[in-house]
């Protein structure tokens, strides 16, 4: 087992008895990956004071075995509950931390079931709060992601211009990710032009680039399981009066957040420094969103960059920046970079240019 895996576990093993938990039970991909080292679907992982096991099926042990160094690898068929308790893994009457976030109520009832005596907690804040200070391993990969969305911007924008349309430039985008090391896209690209850019999660359609269109592209790919993210807004052709405007607030916005960013500061007190740049520009209405998010094993992680969380900021998270104007028909724009929180401030990872470009 690596010296990162292994840390993770001894974090989580001090959670659980500060919590007064005897086992956890992971269900997500994320965790089971992150606490594991095993890349496939259809398992749990179990983890108690000792030990950890991998509650899998014969389609997956050989895979897991090679990939969980360090972990127990049980082939449980259909069945991972039941073998849990018939093998006595865990005693009957352990308290176990759940991560309710993504147990069903039928895995639930089918745990409950081998476990009728059991205790129970909810533990899925607890096990993202593991996965919120990323480690030197995390780390670069994240920046190797990063890299790789500077780089398709860069190439992307040589091949917009009018009549270009919209699922073409994603179509584009992904390709190129992929070449460049990419298992896949990070989620469903966003790019949209026109007066479908005031929609901050529109999906392109087959509408072609036209003059004077602010374009949003919003994308990333997956990299050795972890996510990049990336948003730009370009003009096609030439930039009116009012698109130069909302251009100037949002990147004004975007290095206000910035700026905010470091321990100590809490996520509310970033977005607010933000919000307060578009809101005095007489444009409040039109920010919809929260300011950015965490990111890694998952798109979206905690702590999010949002007027409701109240996380402080420590050095090791990685946020996104990305505030934005959407003014329905007219468009919108979005300025997006990815940031390491450092012992005294941030480092912005994302590298692209972020004036407005006319292509």
């Amino acid at each position: 087992m690596n010296d990162y895996r292994q840390r993770r576990l001894t974090l989580l093993r001090e959670r659980m008895r500060a919590g007064g938990v005897d086992a956890v039970l992971a269900e997500s991909a994320a965790n089971v990956f992150y606490l594991s080292g095993f890349s496939g679907e259809s398992a749990s992982l179990l983890i108690t004071a000792a030990e950890q096991y991998l509650l899998t099926d014969a389609r997956y042990t050989l895979r897991a075995q090679a990939e969980a160094e360090g972990t127990i690898v049980i082939d449980a068929g259909k069945n991972r509950y039941g073998v849990a308790a018939t093998a006595a893994l865990v005693p009957p009457e352990a308290v176990w931390g759940l991560e309710e976030e993504v147990l069903t109520l039928a895995r639930y009832a089918a745990w409950r079931q081998a476990f009728p005596r059991a205790g129970e907690k909810h533990f899925s804040a607890e096990l993202a709060a593991g996965r919120q200070i990323k480690d030197a391993e995390e780390l670069a990969i994240l920046r190797r992601g990063v890299a790789a969305t500077d780089d398709a911007f860069r190439y992307i924008i040589g091949e917009m211009g009018a009549g270009v349309t919209e699922n073409a430039i994603a179509r584009r985008l992904e390709y190129f990710l992929r070449d460049h090391g990419a298992s896949g896209p990070a989620f469903p690209f966003i790019v949209v032009s026109g007066t479908r850019g005031a929609t901050p999660h529109g999906t392109p359609t087959d509408k072609a680039l036209a003059v004077g269109d602010l374009t949003v592209m919003d994308f990333g790919g997956v990299f050795a399981g972890y996510h990049s993210d990336f948003t730009r807004t370009v003009c096609v052709g030439r930039a009116g009066a009012q698109a130069r405007e909302i251009y100037a607030v949002t990147l004004e916005a975007q290095l206000a957040g910035i700026a905010a960013l470091r321990p100590g500061v809490s996520c509310r007190e970033a977005d607010a420094a933000a919000r307060e740049v578009i809101k005095r520009a007489g444009y409040g209405d039109y920010f919809t969103h929260s300011l950015g998010h965490s990111l890694g094993l998952e798109i979206h992680e905690s702590p999010s960059l949002s007027s409701a969380d109240a996380t402080l900021l420590a050095a090791g998270m990685v946020v996104t920046v990305e505030p934005g104007i959407y003014i329905p028909g007219f468009g919108g724009v979005r300025i997006e970079d990815v940031a390491l929180i450092t012992a005294n401030g941030a480092e912005v990872l994302t590298a692209a240019p972020k004036e407005l470009i006319i292509v």
